[in-house]
């Protein structure tokens, strides 16, 4: 120690030199100065870094922009920080442990030894004394950049108020909410993450109320920890309570529509010490009807370019009861380190569709003239039936699965921190279908005196098993004062599909085929972040994945389509944080791996005119994506330049040129997107707006050896969001979104837009909470859409009638939640299944 101290007294006198000498410094030649500086560098190479967090002790927040001061003895300031909004901090000086002071305004100043390469947790205790006397005021800033992305302060915006979790994350720039489907603008689906455990099932984002939430992060160029196909991750971190006991909440929902839907969910844990236990059940029951028309057609090049359209005008009914029951404890040893298992089961023991579609083939006006032109029909009595069918279609399914996650994450030395998750996945399905057509003739072609055809009949049905498991290791150290994480994750996972024909009257080209796929994927990967100053920051990371996987259909094994890949995948982060300007750029490479339904090799029925199958020759897509992110005030941009190879399309097609449209999943060589968002919002008084405007372009061709087509008409989406705040603790909502025409992918959708409203009032402080919605107000929502594959194109107008009432109760006591920190250690493939 006597050494140290004289060190830090040579330094000392060594600055207090270089001040003294200052004007005479800048004066040196290039090679005195580099001397000088090469002697006063000498000291940095000895330097650690010292990190930890400020929080309340009382409540567990985090407290930003507190004072963090070095000591030398009791008086003698040497160094200093301030947290961060996340009141984390970082401190590089000698030493291997520092004497620091930590104050706050309103809180008791706190002196603690910090030790070199340890993540401190601080908490500080209010100060009773100057709690009535002080009163600070900010314009704290909603919207910032960090981990990869935009974070948004819910604590302190309107959406703290808005319901739940994912009402919040449909308010948050660049992010879709489509029904219950979340995805980010240019990402796609992301990984979301509660407190670091991942969301299973989005009824979890239900049962986080929005008030409970401290901020949230939408990380736009994700980390080497991450999966090779994620593009995106959404993280939120929840308040977490202090206290002992029973806590919980309920709640309940129901959804006028077409018809009446309900759900409902009880949340309860219990704290004791360090123990926390939990449980949860929800349950669901949904019903729907859809009124859609399609009109298909198909041109015969080979017969002058003749057409047939097949217009129908149908309807579809669902209903089913669902439930989701999950418990767990989890131990925590220290702030930092706990112990935990969660098992979750998810069952749909009944779903019922019902589909009645009438169909009537029509015939372009030219048929008559090619059928006599034509030498494919000699005979001069033969001609073109006008056709109609009716056809009736019933289904009946159920599915299950079970979910087993444990975790440990700790400090196993002072240079490392650990977080191990194993994960246990196993789940069935199965679905019956019975179809009945009704129909006048059936063809193309037939003689003048042909009879009516028989009625076609098919049964068959469907089915799905599988298991995983899974383990992933993740690593924490201190490098050259910056962060260095590394690990890897091993899977095996086994999957059995089954497509069965019982009934076949009419229907062309279907059997029964089994099919199974057996996968070992290994991974490693590491990612290391570092401060280059004056505001500059680069994260550098590198994956490598192996995947090798076996396919069996009717029980052998198939060599061409048994594969195994090893890949590499780069990631890389440059950012800047000024004043008032934050911005990053980055790059990924992502794969998107073809699911296992999109394998299958069965021949599946849809209708008389419609089959679908799969293509187990598909290779995954590798993807490149460029990304750029500017927040600057309250301006929030992001852009993302995407590269795909081989991507994967479905396509329709001619099934053995027949009037039947096959749809199939192929692959596209190369094909680009691009993505542009802005988003702008302020507070007027008891008023806060927010304006977003985006737009999607992809550059994508599809070529057959009849056509070349391209698909390259941007799309646009805008919103307005609107947040004003009421007496007597009401908040209302008034938002307003929509898209303009444009191509996705094959289709051409057109443009459709909604408003929607929303009441809040809260009783009893804040633990009683009702909402009321009303959803498209105006009925203006469609879901309209051409598709074109030449020779075939297809037109669809489906009535989704999103036109409803919605309201809910939520009741909490105590406060207490559980601290449960596990992670899914296989999610990607969990998600393939």
């Amino acid at each position: 120690m006597n050494d140290l101290h004289k060190m830090f007294l040579s330094l000392h006198r060594k600055i207090q030199l270089l001040i003294t000498h200052l004007p005479e410094i800048t004066n040196m030649k290039n090679g005195q100065l580099l001397s000088l500086l090469l002697v006063l560098s000498s000291f940095s190479l000895h330097a650690q870094s010292f990190k930890g967090t400020v929080s309340d002790a009382s409540t567990g927040e985090a407290l930003p922009f507190a004072n963090i001061l070095i000591l030398d003895g009791d008086t003698t300031v040497f160094n200093g920080t301030v947290s961060d909004v996340d009141g984390r901090f970082t401190l590089t000086t000698g030493g291997t442990q520092r004497q620091v002071r930590i104050s706050y305004i309103g809180f008791q100043s706190k002196d603690t030894l910090l030790q070199a390469g340890t993540d401190h947790l601080i908490g500080l205790t209010p100060d009773a004394s100057q709690l009535g006397e002080v009163v600070v005021k900010a314009d704290r800033k909603i919207h910032r950049l960090e981990n990869g992305g935009i974070s948004t302060d819910v604590a302190n915006s309107p959406l703290k108020n808005i319901g739940s979790a994912g009402d919040v994350l449909e308010k948050l720039p660049f992010v879709v909410k489509s029904g219950t489907t979340i995805s980010v603008l240019g990402k796609g689906a992301p990984l979301i993450y509660i407190n670091n455990r991942l969301v299973r099932n989005n009824n979890e984002l239900e049962k986080l109320r929005s008030e409970n939430i401290k901020k949230v992060t939408v990380i736009t160029n994700p980390g080497a920890e991450y999966d090779a196909t994620v593009s995106s991750v959404i993280r939120i971190e929840a308040v977490r309570p202090p206290g002992e006991g029973l806590s919980g909440n309920i709640w309940a929902r129901g959804n006028q529509r077409h018809y009446m839907q309900a759900d409902g969910a009880v949340d309860l844990n219990y704290r004791y010490n360090k123990l926390d236990l939990f449980g949860y059940y929800w349950i669901d029951r949904s019903q729907s009807r859809v009124n859609t028309t399609m009109n298909r057609y198909i041109v015969f090049p080979n017969l002058n370019n003749a057409q047939v359209s097949m217009l129908s005008t149908g309807w579809y009914t669902s209903r089913s009861t669902s439930h989701y029951m999950q418990g767990g404890f989890n131990y925590e040893f220290s702030p930092k380190s706990s112990i935990g298992a969660r098992y979750t089961y998810v069952t749909t023991p009944n779903q019922k569709g019902e589909i009645g579609l009438p169909t009537q083939v029509v015939l372009s006006d030219d048929w008559d003239t090619v059928l006599m032109q034509s030498s494919q029909f000699p005979d001069p009595t033969s001609r073109i039936e006008e056709t109609e069918s009716y056809t009736h279609t019933t289904d009946r399914g159920k599915s299950h699965s079970h979910y087993l996650n444990a975790y440990y994450t700790g400090a196993i030395a002072p240079w490392l921190q650990a977080q191990l998750d194993m994960d246990y996945y196993k789940g069935g399905s199965s679905r019956d279908q019975a179809s009945v057509t009704e129909m006048n003739s059936r063809g193309i072609v037939f003689e003048s005196t042909v009879a009516p055809l028989p009625d076609e009949r098919l049964t068959v049905s469907t089915s799905q098993n599988y298991d995983l498991y899974a383990a992933k290791l993740t690593l924490t150290s201190p490098v050259w004062n910056s962060e260095l994480r590394y690990g890897g994750e091993y899977s095996h996972t086994n999957n059995d599909q089954g497509y069965f024909v019982h009934e076949n009257q009419g229907a062309e080209g279907l059997a029964t085929n089994e099919n199974s796929t057996k996968q070992q994927s290994i991974a490693a990967f590491a990612s290391y972040s570092k401060s280059l100053g004056k505001g500059w920051g680069v994260n550098l990371g590198l994956r490598m994945e192996h995947v090798g996987f076996d396919y069996f259909e009717q029980g052998k094994r198939v060599d061409e389509q048994s594969r195994s890949y090893t890949d590499l995948f780069p990631t890389a982060t440059l950012s800047w944080q000024g004043s008032g300007m934050q911005m990053m750029l980055g790059y990924r490479a992502t794969v998107n791996r073809p699911s296992y339904g999109q394998l299958r090799s069965a021949l599946q029925y849809d209708d008389p005119y419609t089959y679908e199958t799969g293509n187990p020759l598909l290779q995954p897509t590798r993807i490149d994506d460029l990304s750029y992110t500017l927040v600057w005030k309250k301006l929030q941009v992001m852009a993302s330049y995407k590269m795909y190879r081989d991507r994967i399309l479905g396509v329709m097609q001619r099934y053995n040129d027949t009037d039947i449209l096959l749809y199939k999943p192929e692959n596209i060589p190369h094909s680009q997107g691009l993505t542009l968002g802005v988003n702008y919002g302020f507070t007027l008084g008891w008023w806060t707006p927010s304006f977003g405007v985006s737009m999607q372009k992809q550059f994508l061709e599809y070529n057959t050896t009849e056509a070349k087509q391209t698909y390259n008409k941007p799309f646009f989406g805008y919103n307005w969001y609107n947040s004003l705040r009421l007496p007597a603790d009401f908040t209302f909502r008034l938002d307003f979104t929509g898209n303009s025409r444009g191509h996705t992918g094959q289709t051409y959708a057109y443009s459709t837009y909604r408003l929607d409203a929303q009441l809040n009032k809260r009783f009893m402080g804040g633990n009683l909470i009702f909402i009321l919605r009303a959803v498209d107000l105006f009925d203006t929502t469609q879901n309209k859409s051409l598709s074109v594959n030449y020779p075939i194109t297809m037109e669809q107008n489906s009535d989704i009638h999103m036109q409803s009432v919605q309201f809910s109760l939520t009741y909490r006591f105590n406060s207490t939640r559980s601290k449960y920190q596990g992670r899914a250690a296989s999610e990607s493939e969990r998600q393939r299944l």
